[in-house]
């Protein structure tokens, strides 16, 4: 209970982060375009070539703080808790192109398979399908930091498929695999990382039980990990 309400303060200070961070990360740009123009005004050619990669750091950690706290700041959108009909495409394509540039710092690529077509529509609260996701990225990310785990060809799927009157999400990565007993992952405070709280995918069972689904997870090919949801199907969103 303490580590749940721990994780809920974090989550507060967080979102007051993401609020709070865009004015020195200004600052930060700000003064790296000012040493640029003087470097350029008053040093040498070769001294402002030196200088180039270092800047070029600045930029890209100043552009990572900023995606960063636009996440945080996007899944506490009131809306998307408003409970109505979910369109899982559109869900999926936002979260790609959020995730995109922070999967692409780890050597990550993102693949979408959304359904064919446009009509894989639940009834619940968009927050709730983003916590699912986001939580299994996050876990994929941290199998991918694993000591062992490959290097090159990191990839991370997400499919969408509607099987008759349920639509099922998919998200599935070539990482290491589980690295426990598949049946304790849903548990609270089950983790095998030293910095791991065990709420991760709980909070994502929780989730898919709100939205009346259910979940499962399997090994991919003896090693990558899949993570399957199963949701009714909204046969009629227009009347919502």
């Amino acid at each position: 209970m303490i580590l749940y309400r721990s994780l809920a303060t974090a989550g507060t200070t967080a979102a007051v982060f993401a609020h709070e961070i865009g004015k020195p990360i200004r600052t930060i740009a700000g003064g790296e375009k000012t040493i640029r123009r003087r470097v350029n005004k008053l040093c040498p050619d070769n001294i402002g070539a030196q200088l180039e990669p270092p800047l070029n750091l600045i930029v890209n950690a100043s552009e990572r703080l900023t995606r960063f706290a636009s996440m945080q700041i996007d899944f506490l959108k009131r809306e998307k808790r408003r409970h109505g009909a979910v369109n899982l495409n559109k869900v999926i394509q936002s979260l790609h192109d959020l995730w995109k540039p922070i999967l692409e710092d780890a050597k990550i690529e993102l693949e979408l398979a959304p359904h064919k077509t446009d009509d894989a529509v639940i009834y619940g609260a968009e927050a709730l399908v983003e916590t699912i996701i986001t939580n299994c990225l996050t876990n994929s990310v941290s199998a991918f930091e694993r000591p062992g785990a490959r290097t090159k060809d990191r990839l991370i799927k997400i499919k969408v498929n509607i099987e008759g009157n349920t639509v099922a999400i998919e998200v599935e990565d070539n990482g290491p695999g589980i690295n426990m007993d598949i049946n304790e992952i849903w548990l609270p405070g089950k983790t095998t990382r030293q910095e791991g709280t065990g709420f991760g995918l709980t909070i994502v069972k929780d989730s898919v039980l709100d939205l009346g689904g259910n979940y499962s997870a399997s090994t991919v090919d003896n090693s990558g990990a899949n993570f399957k949801f199963v949701f009714p199907l909204l046969t009629n969103p227009t009347n919502m």
